[in-house]
Order: C-alpha cells, then sequence, then structure tokens
C-alpha cells in the first residue's frame, strides 16, 4: 500500500508525515520526479524537491517508485521546450532523441538504488509526443533505463481503458507485447485506477485485469482514486477496488493519489479529512 507525496505538505506538515508513516509502506511523487519539474529550463537541471522526498523515504524505510521519467502529455508537467524539438525516427540522430537520452541518464541515474519501479514512458496510448520515434524509440526508453539500474523494475503506466469508468485492458496488453518484441525489458504495467463511481469490480476484473494478465508480467493500480461525492460511496467504491486487486495473482500493490481531502488531484477524493479524522473510506 502507498500514496503519492507532495512536497510542500511532507516539508511542511508534521501531522501529513506522520499519517504516511502510520498507513503506508510505499510512496511516489505526485509532481517531484517529472521532466519538468527538474528541468524547465533546457540543461538547467533542479532536483531539490525531489531529493527531500526521496531522502525523507529512505530515512523512514518507506519504498519509493519513480514517476515518471517520460510524459507523453503536453501539459504542464512537460518542459514548454521539449515539443518543438527536431526529430526524426529512432535510431537517427535528432534533438530529441539526444535530450530524451539526457533525461534518462539524468533522472535513472541520480536514484539509482533508490527507486524499485520506474514509469518509463506515461500515458502513451492517449498521447504521441514522442511518436517520431517510431515504436522501436520507445523500446530503446526501456532499454536504456534498464542499461543504468537493471534491479529497478521498469514499468508501463497507463490510463487509456483501466480509468474514468472505461474496461478494456486489451489495446496496452497489445501495445506492452509490440514493446516486449522489440527487446524493450517491460517489467511491469501500472493501471492509474482513476476509477469513477459507482465501481464496477466484476466487469474491472475480467475486462482488465484479465486481459493485462496475458503480459504475464506484475500489475501496480498506481494512482488509485474515486470521485465520489458520498463518504459512503467513496467507501464501497475503495473496498470494491481492493478486493478483487488482492483476489488477482498479477497484482502487487496499490498506491493511491493522494488521501488528504482538499489537497488531492480529484476534488471528491481522501481518506482523511482535513481535520485528520478518517472518513468512511479512510476506515
Amino acid at each position: 500500500f502507498g500514496t503519492c507525496l507532495a512536497y510542500e505538505q511532507l516539508s511542511g506538515n508534521s501531522k501529513y508525515r506522520d499519517f504516511v508513516l502510520n498507513h503506508f509502506e510505499w510512496a511516489v511523487c505526485e509532481n517531484e520526479m517529472k521532466w519538468a519539474s527538474n528541468e524547465s529550463n533546457r540543461d538547467k537541471e533542479n532536483y531539490s524537491q525531489a531529493d527531500y522526498i526521496a531522502k525523507w523515504c529512505k530515512d523512514n524505510n518507506i519504498t519509493l517508485r519513480g514517476h515518471c521519467v517520460l510524459w507523453e502529455q503536453k501539459n504542464d508537467q512537460m518542459p514548454s521546450w521539449v515539443p518543438s524539438l527536431n526529430c526524426t525516427k529512432y535510431p537517427d540522430a535528432s534533438e530529441m532523441l539526444t535530450e530524451i537520452d539526457e533525461r534518462i541518464n539524468s533522472v535513472v541515474s541520480r536514484y539509482k538504488g533508490q527507486i524499485v519501479q520506474w514509469d518509463i514512458d506515461n500515458e502513451m496510448l492517449s498521447s504521441n509526443t514522442f511518436g517520431c520515434l517510431e515504436e522501436p524509440g520507445r523500446a530503446h526508453f526501456f532499454e536504456l533505463a534498464n542499461q543504468i539500474d537493471p534491479n529497478c523494475a521498469m514499468y508501463m503506466n497507463e490510463f487509456s481503458n483501466n480509468s474514468f469508468g472505461g474496461y478494456n485492458g486489451t489495446p496496452y496488453a497489445n501495445r506492452a507485447l509490440g514493446l516486449i518484441n522489440l527487446g524493450a525489458p517491460v517489467e511491469g504495467l501500472g493501471i492509474q485506477a482513476h476509477v469513477n463511481s459507482s465501481f464496477q469490480p466484476e466487469r474491472y476484473y475480467n475486462d482488465v485485469l484479465q486481459k493485462l494478465a496475458v503480459v504475464g508480467v506484475p500489475i501496480m493500480a498506481t494512482e488509485f482514486d474515486t470521485n465520489a461525492s458520498s463518504e459512503s460511496q467513496r467507501a464501497n467504491d475503495l473496498e470494491n477496488f481492493f478486493r478483487i486487486c488482492f483476489s488477482h495473482a498479477n497484482v502487487e500493490g496499490i498506491i493511491m493519489w493522494g488521501f488528504l481531502k482538499g489537497s488531492a488531484w480529484r476534488e471528491n477524493w481522501g481518506i482523511v479529512n482535513s481535520n485528520w479524522t478518517l472518513n468512511e473510506a479512510g476506515l
């Protein structure tokens, strides 16, 4: 069990730190290890917030997973200078390939031995910023990261058809198998699991988990939350989701995308209220 951690809360709120230590074994940075957080200006890196979280986790025996080396979405977590880089198909030389290789070398090397799983290329099913490198280029991302830190598991991470009510694991499984056939060491599948209420556990088990199981690698629920406004419905969604994850042999863990009501990514999500009392989902 784990949660994403936010630097501002972790560094400035003792109740936040205590809650994490009392309830979770794993953690992941919410934004602090994303490319834009580390290199918003080209060739000027800043890892101070990520370093703080990594050290705190190490000091407190919290297992840390990495999110994310690269992200295909053109949003505020992609450096603004990246999309305009010259790019051509892999392995031909291009600015895009050079900068991606620099990014992989930098962040994976920095946290080698501290990170047990890396989300290598986030959301490649829903976006295509690095499509100019084609699929062999994406396989290269996994290969390079694995060369740098062979003891870390290299993960894909997707919301497509496992979040927001859409249930169909087949496209994700096919994409993973295609990369593996190209030599990519895809060693795990992250399902973001931003579920919509009311959650449908039987469909999710059959149409997501069972479809992904054919890849033959571990599955992690990497960003679980639910949008239910009702406390009791959040509790039902959480219990139903956790129960089917426990019951599937391939699922090895569940990471919540935050836990504190009012500071989580989704407005209604939280297992603890702002006064630090557990709500029904937390109980």
